[in-house]
C-alpha cells in the first residue's frame, strides 16, 4: 500500500513502527505537502474580500501555485520511501564473487544517489512555499495569520 493512501492514523503509526521507512523524507514532504495546503487556503480565504482588493491577482496565484506545490510534495511521499527501497534492495545484492561485488558496489553507489536527489527535491519544492507563504504576509485576511505564520 502506498503511504498517501493510508489513513493518518495508519500513516502515523508506520512512522512510529520499528520499520525503517518511511523516514525522514517522507515526513518532510507530509509536511511540505501540509503547508502548501495551508498557504492555499490563506489565498483562498482572501479571495473576494473587499478588504483585499489589490491583493486578488497574488492570492489567486498563490491558491493555484500552491495547490501543485502541495500535490508534488505529495508525490515525494511515496518517492521518498522506494529511494529508500532502492538501497536496502542493493545491499542484499550477492557479494560472493569479484563480479557481484561490483555490481553490488554499482548497485548501492546508484541508489545511494537517488536517495540523496529525492529529498533535496523536496527541500528545493519547501523553499518554493516558503517563497508562496512569504508574498501573502501582508496581502492576506488578517484572520488566517497563524495558519500562514504555520
Amino acid at each position: 500500500m502506498k503511504l498517501i493512501e493510508m489513513t493518518v492514523s495508519e500513516y502515523l503509526a508506520s512512522v512510529a513502527s520499528d520499520a525503517p521507512a518511511p523516514g525522514g523524507g517522507s515526513t518532510a514532504a507530509l509536511c511540505g505537502a501540509q503547508g502548501s495546503g495551508l498557504a492555499a487556503m490563506v489565498a483562498k480565504l482572501t479571495i473576494g474580500k473587499k478588504k483585499y482588493h489589490d491583493d486578488q491577482e497574488l492570492c489567486i496565484r498563490v491558491a493555484s501555485d500552491a495547490e501543485i506545490l502541495a500535490k508534488t510534495l505529495e508525490a515525494q511521499i511515496d518517492k521518498d520511501t522506494e529511494a529508500y527501497k532502492l538501497i536496502a534492495a542493493a545491499y542484499k545484492l550477492p557479494r560472493k564473487t569479484e563480479e557481484e561485488k561490483a555490481l553490488r558496489k554499482k548497485a548501492i553507489a546508484d541508489a545511494t544517489l537517488v536517495a540523496t536527489e529525492v529529498p533535496f527535491e523536496t527541500m528545493r519544492m519547501a523553499q518554493q512555499g516558503l517563497v508562496l507563504v512569504s508574498s501573502l504576509v501582508g496581502h492576506s485576511n488578517v484572520n488566517c495569520a497563524s495558519d500562514l505564520g504555520v
